[in-house]
């Protein structure tokens, strides 16, 4: 009986919007849009240029999607392209609603297209899942992967779909910038370990964080101030130290892409950027108890 309760309490608060924070988010204007160009995709050790703001924009708005699951919707980040089959990572949390059969993405051209959630993986203690579709008429840009760990103090961007959005949002997506204030030496529970200034506000969770480069580091699940529930526990039981718990809350958090890369090998060799190994991701049971759960 534990585990329903689990995730009807994940799935219910995804659909509250996030209270008493200020927007500091940067929309992509209606010229920004009309720019969109397919982008060549990187060879393997090459290190890309940093982009313009502009140009950041539009490489954060093509690969990002919106993932609607049964009545809710979430954010996606496009990892992956094989004969027409477009592989999305986002949340664990945004595909809840769906039951495990009821998923769409909406990519940037706003073409809705039915997708299937990925079962076969083992994600562990991670917040995480991959939802597929399908396009032959119409082909998408794929994210680039950091081929190292983002750093402290490097700036970010985060990109996607407010439950509120923004009325000046063009198709309501909305990017805000902020920097990478903390790593923690192993994940929370939901995989989470970067934590960042950016504000992000229900429904952009699943979407990407990305270095100024462009490339893809973090998946978006966690906002700031935690609605309830012990948001901060590592995986192995431990909590942190007080004094650095209470300023937890400040931040915002993601799942390193690195710990996609490591369970899901096989959805995202075509596209990654000459990645560094990283220690093994040790599987962890989730915990039981609803109280446990922050999303």
């Amino acid at each position: 009986m534990q585990q329903p309760l689990k995730f009807l309490a994940r799935a219910i608060a995804i659909s509250f919007p996030l209270l008493g924070l200020s927007c500091q988010a940067q929309v992509l204007t209606e010229e920004e849009s009309r720019q969109f160009q397919r982008e060549p995709t990187l060879a393997a050790n090459t290190s890309p240029p940093i982009p313009s703001t502009a140009a950041l924009h539009q490489k954060a708005r093509q690969i990002t999607v919106r993932v609607y699951s049964g009545r809710m919707w979430g954010t996606g980040v496009i990892i992956d392209h094989q004969g027409g089959i477009y592989t999305v990572v986002t949340n664990d949390h945004v595909l809840l609603p769906g039951g495990g059969q009821n998923y769409r993405v909406q990519t940037y051209d706003n073409r809705i297209h039915a997708a299937e959630i990925v079962n076969s993986i083992s994600w562990f203690h991670n917040d995480l899942g991959i939802v597929q579709f399908r396009s032959v008429d119409h082909s998408y840009n794929v994210a680039a992967i950091a081929s190292t760990p983002v750093d402290l103090g490097e700036t970010v961007i985060a990109a996607g779909f407010p439950l509120e959005p923004d009325p000046s949002a063009l198709q309501g997506f909305v990017i805000t910038e902020g920097e990478v204030s903390l790593w923690m030496p192993q994940p929370f529970i939901g995989g989470y370990q970067v934590g960042y200034t950016n504000d992000i506000f229900s429904g952009m969770s699943g979407g990407p964080l990305l270095n100024r480069r462009g490339e893809l580091v973090a998946i978006n699940g966690m906002h700031k101030y935690p609605l309830w529930g012990n948001a901060y526990e590592f995986v192995d039981g431990s909590s942190p130290d007080p004094a650095l718990a209470a300023k937890l809350v400040e931040y915002s958090w993601a799942v390193p892409i690195h710990t996609v890369l490591q369970l899901a090998p096989n959805f995202t060799s075509a596209n990654t950027i000459n990645p560094k190994p990283s220690p093994p991701v040790e599987p962890v049971e989730p915990v039981s108890s609803p109280s446990q759960w922050f999303w």
